[in-house]
């Protein structure tokens, strides 16, 4: 003989959820040839990091705004990554680099140091021009004054906060 029970059930009971946003008229768009852009700091002999923590010359790149809301007034920009662990003012290569003992480092506009995971000095946005370029430089910089020979590639991932 079977016997033949109802299934248990449960009140898994209600959830009110309340969402709230705020909505910016300052933000801008970034232009499409900035978003994805590969900075080419070109082909280096090691001899030139002879000493730490000795850098070649910095390559320009710009982070080009456009379509900026009317409240826009500065932006900051952080550009997010892993740290060298011997430097920690400069961004590790990816583990697929051969290079050693060498780091990469992003500059503002005045070529000061901006350090991974930290914010940049302001950049004014003026809304009465179309394009508001967003000027930084990319270096290679040693670690140790043995720097070994390969690929030296890293990536950073930036993010824009506006004032």
């Amino acid at each position: 003989m079977a016997v033949f029970t109802p299934p248990a059930v449960s009140d898994i009971g209600s959830v009110n959820l309340i969402m709230k946003a705020n909505l910016l008229s300052n933000a801008c768009t970034i232009s499409p040839a900035t978003i994805n852009q590969t900075v080419d700091l070109g082909t280096w002999a090691v001899k030139q990091f002879k000493e730490t923590p000795r850098g070649v010359p910095p390559k320009k790149f710009i982070i080009n705004l456009i379509d900026c809301g009317p409240l826009a007034t500065g932006v900051k920009i952080k550009f997010s990554g892993v740290a060298d662990p011997v430097n920690n003012t400069l961004f590790k290569l990816n583990t697929g680099s051969t290079a050693s003992n060498i780091g990469i480092s992003i500059l503002d506009r005045n070529k000061n140091i901006i350090k991974p995971n930290t914010e940049t000095i302001v950049y004014p946005i003026n809304i009465n021009y179309l394009n508001i370029p967003l000027e930084f430089y990319a270096q290679y910089v040693a670690t140790s004054n043995s720097v070994g020979a390969g690929t030296a590639n890293s990536q950073a991932t930036f993010m824009l906060e506006y004032l």
